[in-house]
């Protein structure tokens, strides 16, 4: 296995939720993670994986770091929300623009290829990535607390995720090439399952450009807050 394909192993979900759950020390054990089950890698592609880590590595590598300004005496201490340079050790900001984005959607792609080797049920998979609903991302140069919003259920795979924001552009092209086709009545069988699929997908966006409604409890607990019984 090459380098590149340990490093989106160590820094996906799966292996985030696994050091959750077998080690409760500041510093995770080389030991424990020797003891973390990993798919048949010798039976997989690791090509597509090796490939979203080195681009995601290389535009970290170009993106100049936001240097954090120093504290003067007597300034009150704020909560750090610094991140560390991969390559320079030293801290950075991590921010929410355009270019950090990016950043964030890249190694999206590298968690998406390990979940893609491990092959998780889609109700597993979404039920690992809800894990870390409400819980900022470490070691990272850009602000995540989620993967999929909260509330939304269209979807329960990270890589349709992808499909339906960064990549739907040239998604709905195909889509719309494939339309084309079943209305020449020169689809193919398997032309056909993948334009259903991505019928499926245009579905699941509308869902998640739809202002999102309260569950129950949400409602709840608002109606309390309103009360004056809700204390946070």
């Amino acid at each position: 296995m090459s380098l590149l394909a340990l490093w989106g192993l160590l820094n996906s979900p799966v292996a985030n939720a696994y050091t959750c759950c077998h080690s409760s020390k500041r510093d995770v054990l080389a030991g424990d993670m020797r003891e973390m089950r990993v798919p048949d890698l010798a039976a997989c592609d690791l090509a597509p994986l090796e490939k979203a880590v080195s681009e995601y590595l290389a535009a970290v590598r170009a993106t100049p770091p936001t240097k954090t300004q120093p504290v003067k005496r007597g300034a009150p201490k704020i909560k750090s929300t610094d991140q560390m340079d991969f390559f320079n050790g030293e801290a950075v900001t991590a921010g929410s623009d355009p270019e950090s984005e990016r950043l964030k959607f890249l190694h999206w792609r590298v968690d998406a290829e390990v979940l893609r080797l491990y092959n998780l049920p889609a109700k597993l998979e979404r039920k690992l990535l809800d894990l870390f609903s409400g819980v900022r991302r470490r070691g990272v140069p850009f602000v995540q607390t989620e993967y999929f919003p909260k509330g939304y259920t269209d979807l329960d795979r990270l890589s349709d995720l992808l499909a339906i924001t960064v990549d739907w552009e040239k998604n709905n092209r195909r889509r719309a090439k494939l339309m084309d086709l079943e209305d020449e009545g020169r689809l193919t069988p398997a032309q056909a399952e993948e334009l259903a699929n991505l019928q499926r997908l245009a579905d699941a966006l509308v869902g998640l450009m739809e202002p999102w409604k309260p569950d129950e409890v949400d409602r709840a607990v608002e109606r309390a807050k309103q009360r004056g019984v809700w204390k946070e």
